[in-house]
């Protein structure tokens, strides 16, 4: 079953690095948004749900993207949602407790941390099954 990752910022360039990844993952369908009405759209014209995965900026709108992810969750409860943060992990995790947040990815993200957020992703995604 096809996997289905959404890219959310209005600098498209800051996920040339960690979207060249993707290459090797032929299972998985990417798709690109630069605001949170562009992302509603794309979500729901796509039908995106469970276990899919929304990496989002660290700005949305102008907005954070942990208020940002709020939208998103009220819309949505059951994708996957990844954050770029350089925030410190602790006050990252107080801010985003209780959003289900699958992680927190650098601002400048590299084939590692991709690497890194693939195997969150699958690991959760094995358990819900998707």
């Amino acid at each position: 079953m096809a996997k289905r990752v959404l890219f959310v910022s209005g600098r498209p360039e800051k996920w040339q690095e960690i979207g060249n990844g993707f290459h090797n993952y032929p299972e998985v369908n990417l798709y690109k948004a630069a605001s949170l009405a562009q992302t509603e759209s794309v979500m729901a014209s796509n039908r995106f749900g469970i276990g899919d995965l929304v990496v989002l900026d660290e700005l949305i709108d102008g907005r954070p993207a942990i208020d940002a992810a709020k939208d998103i969750i009220v819309k949505n409860a059951f994708v996957y949602l990844a954050i770029t943060s350089d925030m410190p992990h602790d006050q990252f995790h107080e801010l985003a407790e209780g959003l289900g947040i699958l992680a927190q990815i650098p601002s400048r993200p590299t084939e590692a941390d991709f690497e890194a957020l693939m195997r969150q992703w699958d690991a959760v995604s094995s358990v819900s099954g998707r």
